[in-house]
């Protein structure tokens, strides 16, 4: 990625989400990132493995 687009979406606080299995439970975490730092982050237990 060119490196003036990236600071240009470090001024944005862009939110992210992502899934992931841990120890046979599945994880849904959301987060926003702003200058390179987290926060906001929030983590859900799945009733399921995701599709």
């Amino acid at each position: 990625m060119n490196k003036a687009l990236w600071y240009v979406k470090q001024l944005f606080p862009f939110m992210y989400r992502t899934t992931y299995g841990e120890g046979g439970k599945w994880y849904a975490c959301t987060w926003r990132m702003w200058f390179g730092r987290c926060y906001a982050i929030e983590t859900y237990e799945l009733a399921e493995e995701p599709k």
